[in-house]
C-alpha cells in the first residue's frame, strides 16, 4: 500500500519537474499559453490524486474484508482437547 503511494508521489514529481523545465517551444510562449498549460497540469494533479485515493480506499476495504472473512471461520471452531 504505501509503495503505491511512494510511487504515485514519485509519479507526480517527475510529471511536475518535466512540465516545469522550459523548451525552446515554451521560452516563447505568452503567459496565457502558460497560464492554461499550468491549470491543466494542476487539474491532472487533482484528478490523479482523487483517483489513487479511491484506489487505496479500495485496496483497503478489500483488506479488510479479507481480514474478517479470514477470522469468521476461526470464531465458529471449538478446539476439543
Amino acid at each position: 500500500m504505501k509503495r503505491l503511494v511512494y510511487l504515485a508521489v514519485a509519479l507526480m514529481c517527475a510529471i511536475s519537474f518535466t512540465a516545469a523545465q522550459p523548451t525552446a517551444a515554451t521560452a516563447g510562449q505568452p503567459s496565457d499559453q502558460l497560464q492554461r498549460q499550468l491549470e491543466e497540469l494542476k487539474q491532472q494533479y487533482v484528478e490523479t490524486t482523487r483517483s489513487l485515493e479511491q484506489r487505496i480506499a479500495a485496496l483497503e476495504q478489500q483488506i479488510e474484508k479479507a481480514k474478517e472473512a479470514a477470522a469468521a471461520p476461526k470464531q465458529g471452531k471449538v478446539s476439543v482437547a
